[in-house]
Formats: structure tokens, C-alpha cells, sequence
């Protein structure tokens, strides 16, 4: 049985759509790799649909572009700081699906019960004002957890109204928390759901035990 400390094991998910600037991408890695002098911290798991990459490069597809900047993120700016699982996927639900499942059966050999996953979306653009604030904060989700203040502690962003995002937060993500409690406790999961439906800015919400 294992005896060691916890660790947090973030999974990034990296774009469907390969952005023809990086910027985001790189400061994204290099936010993680300062975390890699961090104890706490796990090596980065990072997720990419095969279909992104044989959209995206040559001879597949003729856009130097598009070429330049996957060969680019994945090689000069992922590879150095994280491990990268290449996998087929219908949507990106199932690229969540399979970079927590990996990073689940591998705490499970290790007997780390107790690891925290933190799942970091790779397409949220964190170049911008609001991004790079976003990405400051980026580590508190986790940490919250690791120090046992909260069992779940989700990110949200604000977001248009009927975009791709807010729709499936809505029908998606809430729905899942509003069913992980316990009867008695919906009343605390209905609070926090419309806490962060009416949030109007980047901020971190710890959710209560169920």
C-alpha cells in the first residue's frame, strides 16, 4: 500500500480546432511548468483527437499555417512540460473521458486514492486580458481540493448566452453536479448552480461535501 503524499494530476484537453496562434497554448505550458518545482503537482497529461492532427498537417492538409503552428505547440511548446496521449474521439466529452480514465487507472495501480484530477480546458483562450487573469488563479481549483476545503471546486467564465459553452454547461455540467448530491443536500447543489449562472466575471466556486 502506498504511503505517498497526494498529488494533484492535471489533464489538459487540447483545442478540436487548431488555432494558427499559439499564444495561448504557450502560456498555458508555461504556467504549468512553473508547477513542476511544486511537490503537489504531477505531470501534466495532455489529450489530443488524431482528427485535430491529421487536420492540421501536411500532407493532409496543404496549410502551412496550420502546419507550422501544431508542430510548433505540440513539439516545441507540450512536449517539454507534459506527457501526450493521442486518441480517436467523437467529441471532446470523450477526450475528458479518456485523459481522466488514463490518469485514473494510473492512480489505481499506484494505490493514490487520494489524487486530485484537475481537468484544464486547452481551448480557452488565456492570452487575453481576462485569460491571463483566469490562468493566475488556474491552480486555486486544485489546490482548494488538495487542501480538503471542498470534494469538487469548478472554474467558470462568463460566456454567451445559447453559445456551444453555456448550453452545455446548462444541460451538461449542472445537471451532472445537481445529480452527484445526495437528496437532502440538492438545496446546497441548486444554490451553487445559480450562483455561477449569474456570476458575471472569471471566479472559482468550491462546491460543499455532499
Amino acid at each position: 500500500m502506498s504511503h505517498r503524499h497526494p498529488k494533484i494530476r492535471p489533464i489538459v484537453i487540447y483545442p478540436f480546432v487548431q488555432p494558427r496562434n499559439i499564444a495561448s497554448l504557450e502560456l498555458l505550458y508555461s504556467s504549468l511548468a512553473k508547477l513542476a518545482g511544486d511537490d503537489r503537482f504531477q505531470k501534466p497529461v495532455t489529450v489530443i483527437n488524431n482528427q485535430t492532427r491529421f487536420r492540421s498537417i501536411k500532407p493532409w492538409v496543404d496549410n502551412d499555417l496550420l502546419d507550422i503552428a501544431f508542430k510548433r505547440a505540440t513539439t516545441d511548446v507540450i512536449s517539454p512540460v507534459s506527457e501526450v496521449v493521442a486518441t480517436w474521439s467523437v467529441d471532446t466529452c470523450a477526450l475528458w473521458l479518456r485523459g481522466l480514465g488514463d490518469a485514473f487507472e494510473e492512480a489505481e495501480e499506484e494505490r493514490a486514492h487520494h489524487d486530485v484530477f484537475w481537468l484544464i480546458p486547452g481551448d480557452f483562450d488565456f492570452s487575453t486580458p481576462q485569460g491571463k487573469e483566469a490562468l493566475d488563479r488556474l491552480p486555486l481549483i486544485p489546490v482548494r481540493v488538495y487542501e480538503a476545503e471542498c470534494e469538487v471546486c469548478l472554474g467558470e467564465i462568463q460566456v454567451p448566452i445559447n453559445s456551444a459553452k453555456q448550453l452545455i454547461d446548462t444541460y451538461g455540467t449542472y445537471g451532472l453536479l445537481y445529480n452527484r448530491f445526495l437528496a437532502g443536500r440538492r438545496d446546497c447543489a441548486k444554490s451553487l448552480i445559480n450562483l455561477v449562472r449569474n456570476s458575471s466575471r472569471s471566479t472559482i466556486r468550491p462546491c460543499a461535501r455532499p
